[in-house]
């Protein structure tokens, strides 16, 4: 695995999981997130949503973090029917982009208007991931983009 170094750490007086991963964009595996994310929530409901959250949201940070090498962190607590993140990563500046799309056109996708939306294929990952999720946050703090989210799961977690 040469463009992917991962470090997984227990930091349990708080109950987050915590892995590091350095990503180059030609060489893009999110098989180790998505394994990491597999084995942390083993044997809970929401392990596939989560899986598919976590793979856009690195996706897009690698496509648009405007870098060579991303670092991505990747922070996760479960507990009490809920799975709660943090992904956490190098970004360019400029505005913060729904899979694409710039914030400001988000009410004309997300909205209940009549007018016609033409979603191309790689404009939808972070619809997807709203869909997916409860609570979902993504701002732009000084040199890093952060995204927050949390899924309940109903299976009480550790």
């Amino acid at each position: 695995m040469g463009h992917v170094t991962a470090v997984g750490a227990r930091l349990s007086a708080e109950g987050w999981e915590r892995l590091r991963v350095e990503l180059h964009p030609e060489g893009l595996r999110l098989g180790v997130v998505r394994r990491w994310v597999r084995g942390l929530l083993a044997g809970c409901g929401a392990v596939d949503d989560c899986q598919v959250v976590v793979s856009e949201l690195v996706g897009n940070a690698v496509r648009y973090g405007g870098v060579e090498v991303v670092v991505v962190e990747l922070l996760v607590r479960h507990g009490l029917g809920m799975v709660q993140a943090e992904l956490r990563h190098a970004y360019r500046g400029g505005e913060v982009a729904v899979s694409g799309v710039a914030v400001d056109e988000r009410a004309a996708l997300l909205g209940d208007g009549d007018a016609p939306v033409d979603l191309a294929e790689s404009g939808r990952g972070l619809l997807v991931v709203e869909a997916l999720t409860k609570n979902f946050v993504q701002e732009a703090h000084g040199p890093s983009l952060v995204s927050v989210w949390s899924h309940g799961c109903g299976c009480g977690g550790r």
